[in-house]
């Protein structure tokens, strides 16, 4: 494996842990700035697989960094904050960044969002934004694994107002649906697109699911343990195997478990899921 440059603005003690969890994750030199201002600088001097920004500076200057990544494309930048803002990330997300992570952020995932930055190919493939509001969110994803990813996190920081172990919970939901709609709806199709409306009030948080797929009738659903007939609860994972389709199935179960709300439409190629707050 090549060993990979990654530019680092350190401006806060808990950089120290990603620094170390991206040293034992992967090979890297890592170049330590102090600033945002001193990592845009760097970029003009030579090109890094990966930045990540300073927690503390103005999202302007993140999105300078941002802006001077895309003139090499094959340098991805990881935003971080000292603290949550939905329009923040939106607004970094669309401009170009790989991810926008808020502090408390959870190591594992912005480890793992680092290393799957500098694995992807190039291009990117794009989020679409049709409406890009922290109430009512629309994006449009390509479906690939790595925009499904991306996306996720985004949606993650949509909630991160909320206490930690329940944005963490509708994150889980929203994704097993939106794999769920990869998988099933568009058979992993990367011409083909999902669409996810993100909706926010006082009082409840909703997610509205849909692919270009044929749909489905719950009936139907052999390959999900939600399909699973009284006294055998592992019945689809027989289905999956004999089917070649990847472990899992548990999905639309584990989504139920956490809303208060799931409802399909009549195709069965749009789903969405409230909860309640």
């Amino acid at each position: 494996m090549m060993t990979r440059r990654i530019l680092l603005v350190h401006d806060d003690p808990a950089l120290d842990a990603v620094e170390a969890e991206l040293h034992d994750r992967l090979p890297c030199v890592i170049d330590r700035v102090e600033s945002n201002a001193e990592a845009a600088a760097s970029l003009c001097r030579g090109p890094y697989d990966l930045v990540l920004t300073g927690v503390g500076g103005t999202l302007d200057e993140k999105l300078s960094i941002v802006e001077s990544a895309a003139r090499n494309c094959q340098t991805r930048v990881i935003v971080l904050s000292a603290k949550p803002s939905a329009m923040d990330a939106i607004t970094a997300v669309r401009t170009g960044a790989f991810a926008y992570f808020s502090s408390p952020w959870s190591l594992l995932s912005l480890r793992e969002a680092a290393v799957r930055a500098i694995e992807a190919a190039m291009p990117l493939p794009p989020i679409g934004f049709l409406s890009a509001l922290s109430n009512w969110l629309v994006i449009q994803l390509h479906c690939e694994s790595i925009t499904i990813d991306r996306a996720v996190q985004l949606l993650r920081e949509m909630n991160a107002d909320l206490p930690a172990s329940l944005a963490d919970d509708l994150s889980t939901a929203c994704r097993e649906m939106i794999l769920n709609a990869a998988e099933h709806g568009c058979q992993w199709d990367h011409s083909q697109c999902i669409e996810v409306i993100f909706a926010r009030t006082g009082r409840m948080a909703m997610y509205q699911i849909r692919d270009s797929g044929p749909g489905f009738a719950v009936k139907e659903l052999e390959h999900a343990a939600v399909g699973n007939p009284p006294g055998n609860p592992l019945q689809h994972v027989e289905y999956r195997v004999n089917h070649n389709m990847r472990p899992g199935g548990f999905g639309m179960l584990l989504a139920r478990k956490i809303v208060d709300e799931m409802l399909y439409n009549e195709k069965g190629n749009e789903v969405i899921l409230i909860k309640y707050l």
